[in-house]
């Protein structure tokens, strides 16, 4: 993240926009949003740990598996409502 580009706030910001936002429609209270947010930036940190570590082998899984668990968690915020 202190690279001469910064790259990582441009993905930051939008993770954040898309996730604050995806939760609307839904019956997803404060503390859901605020998990999902925090996912969020998680996310776009470890990536950019990933983008400029020389070694981002490590980074890159901890990238995969915080995304696999936003999409997880996403998914199952989403069916819970279509179930009602």
């Amino acid at each position: 993240m202190r690279g001469s580009q910064p790259h990582w706030l441009p993905i930051l910001l939008g993770l954040v926009a898309l996730v604050s936002g995806l939760p609307h429609g839904t019956d997803a209270g404060f503390v859901h949003r605020i998990a999902l947010a925090l996912g969020a930036v998680a996310i776009a940190l470890s990536a950019a740990r990933a983008l400029d570590s020389p070694d981002p082998l490590l980074w890159q899984i901890l990238t995969g598996a915080l995304a696999l668990a936003q999409t997880v968690s996403l998914t199952r915020l989403s069916r819970r409502d279509q179930a009602r």
